[in-house]
């Protein structure tokens, strides 16, 4: 027999990775031994993402460059803001698929102020030269045309002189998150005030790109969602069964497809500044959701308590139905134990009538002081 645990986390809950660690084993330990089962985790593969936009966007580039070459600026320009459209939405695939993701970014934005002053579309050649200059603001003006260096110049300046803002991100646990292609591990980060890049990896979801706009002495929260991938999507399905009472059909369906009958679902919370754990055992077969009398709320440190009170004194909703498991008395009536107990009881009570009846014939046929029994 093969059970599916899996533990859901909230993005807000701050657990460090060794409580984690320690709660994932004792759960493991519980669902192996004392249910005498295989434990089945989710596989959570890399996040990986199509180099395919990255392909069309080079492309893009080199024919812009084609173009502005045959003196068609308008047109070069519209080209090259097509590729700088495809590098902010797949962001995360520049990353993974280029060995430097920040110069070739960079280097678009620099190459469309360049474009769009040909193109004479002054106001955009001086929005695409405030970005380039955000990501970079210590760089130099070459390769500009000379109207474009006094702009340069004036902007550079400008954000130099600029206070910082502060970005915060806010994801799934255990997610690496990235700002203008570095990696950031201290949050919140400050940050130049403009446009920043934003790209979230994480084991088992789709990876997540976005331009955020950082501004001068404010603070912001970017929300990162996530959309789960392969085998993560398929459990996280299950998650409904905590608020319905029952497993989705996709859930039902992601527990076959894994070849599991029952699977061990906990989902992390807060209490009184301290972490809880809610649990269910969810069985495909029943399409029920096993749950205590008394609710399923445990101790973060003793989950395997509560998870042993889960399967000896159950009490399940049936989908079909919405009847609940056997009582107690019923229980009772199907066990072997109360049967051996019965039994030891009527053995006792018929021996002791026994020792009793043999006792009062003894004492009747008792012969006199002195004297002896006298065998016929």
């Amino acid at each position: 027999m093969r059970t599916l645990v899996h533990v859901f986390y909230p993005v807000n809950l701050q657990v460090d990775a060794q409580q984690k660690a320690a709660l994932h084993r004792k759960i493991d330990h519980w669902a192996g031994v004392a249910l005498k089962t295989e434990v089945v985790h989710v596989s959570a593969g890399e996040p990986s993402a199509d180099a395919s936009p990255v392909q069309q966007a080079s492309s893009l580039r080199k024919k812009a460059k084609e173009l502005l070459h045959d003196d068609k600026a308008q047109e070069a320009y519209e080209t090259l803001k097509k590729a700088m459209e495809l590098y902010r939405k797949h962001a995360a695939s520049l990353m993974l698929h280029h060995p430097k993701p920040l110069k070739k970014y960079r280097g678009t934005l620099k190459r469309l102020a360049r474009y769009a002053y040909y193109a004479e579309k002054d106001e955009d050649a001086r929005r695409w030269l405030e970005s380039y200059l955000v990501l970079r603001p210590d760089a130099k003006f070459k390769k500009l045309p000379k109207d474009l260096k006094r702009v340069f110049i004036e902007l550079q300046k400008s954000i130099q002189a600029k206070s910082k803002g502060t970005l915060d991100v806010s994801t799934v646990p255990g997610a690496e998150v990235y700002v203008d292609f570095a990696k950031v591990d201290t949050w919140p980060v400050k940050l130049i005030p403009g446009e920043h890049v934003l790209v979230v990896l994480a084991r088992g979801y789709m990876p997540y790109s976005a331009v955020v706009m950082v501004e001068e002495g404010r603070s912001v929260t970017h929300e990162a969602e996530l959309q789960p991938q392969g085998e993560l999507a398929g459990v996280m399905s299950c998650k409904s069964a905590f608020s319905d009472g029952v497993p989705s059909a996709e859930c039902v369906e992601f527990m076959k497809s894994k070849g599991v009958q029952k699977a061990v679902f906990g989902l992390a919370s807060m209490q009184e500044n301290k972490p809880y754990l809610a649990v269910i055992i969810v069985d495909s077969s029943r399409a029920a959701v096993v749950r205590t009398a008394r609710g399923y709320i445990m101790s973060w440190e003793s989950p395997d308590k509560i998870l042993a009170l889960l399967v000896t004194r159950p009490k399940v909703r049936h989908k079909e139905t919405g009847s609940s498991s056997p009582g107690f008395m019923s229980r009772m009536i199907h066990s072997k134990w109360l049967w051996i107990g019965v039994g030891a009881v009527a053995t006792g009570a018929a021996l002791g009538a026994g020792a009793y009846v043999l006792g009062e014939d003894m004492k009747t046929n008792r012969p006199p002081s002195g004297g002896s029994i006298i065998l016929r």
